[in-house]
């Protein structure tokens, strides 16, 4: 049931006035919580610097609002070649060192040497603004990649976004505001951009976001404006005439329905937040998921497996994974193994039979495994062990008589998830 405010002494504005308020709290939180932890990053920083692929593996292990917009050629890239991300608030505007919202934020990757692009550092601006339609959000610039030779993952849908903002800019945000006279340049990446989909475009074409078309000024009227609303209704202690307040014209529908057109990675503002705020503060936390041992995880655990292991009664086979050579002299990475469902269904293998058990079963002997396997997180990401699980599987199925095979992955698990996905049957 709802009440209409006609019948109330309380006002829209009164309501609005009230979440301006709101805005303006959390906005000084902000501010004060990024001042807070500034020092606490860099220290962050400067420890993970230390830690072989710490960037990498907290991407592997990004959460599905981030993971789901990279594709597995952008993963094989950053875990290669990333070697640090950065993010920083915005508190003063580079251009005319005015104070900006602490909600704006740059993101920096670093790279090291690659056979992609020859960039060694990438960064993203994003500007926190408010439209005069009450919209407000990040918007961005592109930020071209200079690709090698055949090498560029967005197919040229980055380059293209880039060429069409410089053109925008070179006419003042361009003469075309409406999808009916866009210029050629607009109407090709437009074309292209219905071609292509979203659903495979790469991660690196989120440097390509753009947002509304707002600029500083423009924002900064908007908020000038309601800041003198705001005032004016406090001191007559009433609501200002409906004429007032802030209305969005024709042409900026217009003007936003172009954009939405040309915009190449329209979620760049969602996943802007979502490194900032989740990957970002969080990065220490996932990464020690990948590198901790299992929890809880006693001596009385790993007694009961040597004792399980050593009887026969315990996994098929645990393969050793070892680089430089396969001896003692090589580096255990990690190691598979494949876990019977009923060690009985394994009998008929000389050495597995108990002594003490001399009767055979008169019903069909339960064959199906588990799959079990862990990897050092230096050496994550690199295909290892989808293939180590598919040899150890093959193996059982010709040595053992291995039937049904499972590979459960805990959620949230990535990077496990990533060794089955595209593995197929096996």
């Amino acid at each position: 049931m709802t009440a209409a405010l006609e019948d109330t002494p309380v006002s829209y504005e009164d309501l609005a006035d009230i979440e301006r308020d709101f805005y303006d709290i959390e906005t000084k939180i902000i501010r004060q919580q990024n001042t807070l932890t500034k020092p606490l990053y860099a220290r962050r920083s400067k420890t993970v610097a230390q830690i072989p692929n710490f960037w990498p593996l907290v991407l592997e292990q990004a959460p599905p609002d981030i993971d789901q917009y990279i594709q597995p050629s952008d993963s094989t890239l950053l875990l290669s070649s990333l070697l640090s991300l950065d993010v920083e608030h915005c508190e003063l505007d580079p251009a005319n060192k005015t104070v900006v919202d602490p909600r704006s934020v740059t993101i920096r990757f670093e790279f090291s040497p690659n056979d992609h692009f020859s960039d060694t550092v990438l960064e993203k601006k994003l500007w926190y603004r408010k439209g005069n339609d009450g919209w407000s959000g990040l918007v961005s610039e592109p930020v071209r990649i200079h690709w090698k030779k055949d090498k560029d993952l967005t197919s040229g849908l980055l380059d293209m976004a880039c060429d069409v903002f410089e053109s925008e800019q070179k006419s003042n945000w361009g003469t075309a505001r409406s999808l009916s006279d866009m210029t050629p340049e607009q109407k090709t990446l437009q074309k292209t951009i219905e071609s292509t989909g979203m659903g495979g475009v790469s991660f690196f074409a989120w440097f390509g976001f753009v947002g509304r078309r707002i600029t500083a000024e423009e924002s900064a009227e908007v908020m000038a404006k309601d800041e003198e609303r705001r005032i004016e209704i406090k001191g007559n202690n009433k609501s200002p005439p409906e004429s007032q307040s802030a209305e969005a014209s024709e042409e900026d529908y217009d003007r936003e329905d172009m954009d939405l057109s040309l915009e190449i990675f329209p979620d760049g503002d969602e996943l802007a937040i979502a490194i900032s705020e989740d990957l970002w503060p969080d990065a220490i936390n996932i990464n020690l998921a990948l590198i901790s041992p299992p929890n809880p995880y006693t001596l009385a655990d790993a007694e009961w497996w040597i004792n399980q292991s050593l009887t026969g009664q315990g996994d098929l086979s645990l393969c050793v994974l070892r680089m430089g050579c396969p001896g003692p002299e090589g580096r255990l990475v990690g190691g598979c193994g494949l876990a019977c469902e009923d060690p009985k269904g394994f009998w008929h293998i000389p050495g597995r039979r108990p002594l003490n058990e001399k009767e055979e079963s008169t019903t069909p002997p339960n064959r199906n495994v588990e799959v079990g396997y862990f990897l050092h997180p230096d050496v994550q990401g690199l295909g290892i062990m989808r293939e180590a699980v598919r040899a150890a599987v093959h193996w059982g199925r010709r040595e053992c008589g291995v039937g049904d095979v499972r590979l459960r992955v805990e959620e949230g698990n990535l990077g496990s998830r990533r060794v089955v996905e595209g593995m197929g049957e096996f």
